[in-house]
């Protein structure tokens, strides 16, 4: 990482923020409909 961030540095890292996001509400949605994942990793306490 370096001291000074541009301006598309940053939008990089929104993005990949908003692609775990969503990435985050799609794997909880499926863990509902019964998945191998278990519901504590997705909803700790």
């Amino acid at each position: 990482m370096t001291a000074s961030t541009g301006p598309r540095e940053m939008e990089a890292l929104y993005l990949l923020l908003f692609l775990v996001f969503l990435g985050g509400a799609r794997i909880s949605r499926r863990s509902g409909a019964g998945s191998k994942t278990p519901p504590r990793l997705i909803r700790p306490k």
